[in-house]
């Protein structure tokens, strides 16, 4: 869920850090963090979080008679 609670930390979303690509992130509180790290000074800023998307249906087992109306 984006917006909840009890959020995992990450520097990758967090309100004091910018990315730098390459999985670097520069914080204003400790510098230089790798995306995946995280420190007490996090804060949740839920714009800059990627959601994961939701995969589609497996279809390759249906047949024509799954749609007919009879």
């Amino acid at each position: 869920m984006l917006f909840r609670r009890n959020m995992e930390p990450s520097c990758s979303y967090c309100q004091h850090g910018v990315a730098l690509g390459f999985g670097e992130v520069v914080c204003r509180k400790c510098g230089i963090m790798s995306s995946e790290g995280r420190c007490n000074a996090f804060r949740y800023d839920p714009t800059k979080r990627e959601p994961e998307y939701a995969t589609a249906p497996d279809t390759s087992d249906l047949t024509e008679s799954d749609f007919a109306l009879t």
